[in-house]
C-alpha cells in the first residue's frame, strides 16, 4: 500500500499485490477508481474530464466503483465531492469512509482487502445511520465498466414441464427498456449483454439472481463480481438483487442488498467478492463462481 497520484488526483491510495492493483481517490468519494493487472488497463470506466477535480456543486459519476442507496431518487445525485478519511490497517487492507451527511443522516464507508497472491478482493460496503431512517433503503454496489465488453449473468438450470411448476426467474423491466434490443442475448445459459459505443439508448434491467455471481468480459479478462442472495428478504425495484444499466458509454454491474428501516447508531452491510481471471473468449457458463475462479 502507497501514496500517489492518479489522473490528477495527488491524494490517491494503491492496494497492490504485484499482480493486480486497486487505486482509490482520498480527495473525494468514496470511489475505487481502478482495479486491474499491473500496468494494463483498468476494467472500470474513467471518465477524464470529471478526474482529479473536487468540490464540484453537482454530483459527478467519475466512473469507477461506488456505493448508492436504492430506491433510486435524490438522495443518490447529492455531492460527493469532498475528501475522505482512510485507515490503513495492513499492506492490502484499508477502510476508507465519507464525511457525515446530516442531510441524508448516513454515513458511507468502503472497506477493502486485497489477496495477497490472488486477483480477488473482498469489498465490505457500509452504512451508519446517523439518526432513524424514517424509509427502508437497500445499499447498492455500482461497477462502472469501461467500453467495449460483454456483461455475462449465469442463469439457472431450465426445467422440464411438469415437473417444476413454479417459476425460478424474476426479470423486472425499466420504462426505456426494450426486450428485442439486438444488445440482449436471452438463449443459453448465461443472459448476456453487449456494451456498445454508437447511438444506442440507454437500457436497463433487474434481476432476482440466485446463482452467485455475474461477470465482465473485457479483451482477454474477465471481471467477476459475487451477487448476494438472502432466501425471504425485501428487495427494491420490484424485488432484484441484480441490476445491468447499460449506454454508449459504459455498462453497469450493480448489486443490491435487502431494504432495511435503521434506527440511530446501526450499521448496515452488503459484501461483494471481485475475481480477475485472464481468459481469451468466454468463461464457460456455471452456476457457481468459486468453479470459474479455483476457490
Amino acid at each position: 500500500m502507497k501514496k500517489i497520484s492518479y489522473q490528477g488526483w495527488d491524494n490517491c491510495l494503491q492496494l497492490s499485490n504485484g499482480v493486480v492493483d486497486l487505486i482509490i481517490t482520498l480527495d473525494v468519494g468514496p470511489r475505487i477508481l481502478r482495479f486491474g493487472p499491473i500496468n494494463q488497463a483498468n476494467v472500470f470506466k474513467e471518465y477524464p474530464a470529471q478526474l482529479g477535480k473536487s468540490g464540484e456543486s453537482e454530483w459527478m459519476i467519475r466512473g469507477g466503483h461506488r456505493l448508492w442507496l436504492a430506491p433510486e431518487g435524490d438522495h443518490c445525485y447529492l455531492p460527493d465531492n469532498s475528501p475522505v478519511t482512510c485507515q490503513e490497517i495492513s499492506e492490502y487492507h484499508a477502510v476508507v469512509q465519507s464525511p457525515p451527511d446530516e442531510t441524508c443522516g448516513w454515513q458511507k464507508e468502503i472497506e477493502l482487502v486485497l489477496a495477497p497472491a490472488k486477483n480477488h478482493v473482498k469489498v465490505t460496503h457500509r452504512l451508519k445511520a446517523l439518526r432513524n431512517l424514517e424509509e427502508p433503503f437497500a445499499l447498492w454496489a455500482l461497477s462502472v465498466m469501461a467500453p467495449g465488453g460483454t456483461a455475462i449473468v449465469p442463469q439457472p438450470p431450465l426445467g422440464t414441464h411438469p415437473e417444476q411448476l413454479l417459476p425460478n426467474r424474476k426479470l423486472v423491466l425499466w420504462a426505456y427498456t426494450e426486450i428485442n434490443d439486438p444488445r440482449f442475448n436471452w438463449v443459453g445459459p448465461s443472459f448476456t449483454v453487449r456494451q456498445q459505443s454508437d447511438d444506442a439508448p440507454p437500457t436497463k434491467v433487474g434481476l432476482l439472481h440466485q446463482t452467485g455471481w455475474a461477470g465482465y468480459q473485457l479483451g482477454a479478462w474477465l471481471f467477476a463480481k459475487s451477487v448476494p442472495f438472502q432466501t425471504g428478504a425485501e428487495y427494491p425495484d420490484g424485488g432484484v438483487n441484480f441490476e445491468l444499466f447499460t449506454n454508449h458509454e459504459m455498462l453497469e454491474l450493480e448489486t443490491l442488498g435487502p431494504l432495511t428501516r435503521l434506527e440511530k447508531g446501526q450499521v448496515l452491510e452488503h459484501v461483494e467478492e471481485w475475481h480477475l481471471i485472464e481468459h481469451r473468449g468466454f468463461i464457460p457458463a456455471k452456476h457457481s463462481l468459486l468453479p470459474i475462479v479455483g476457490g
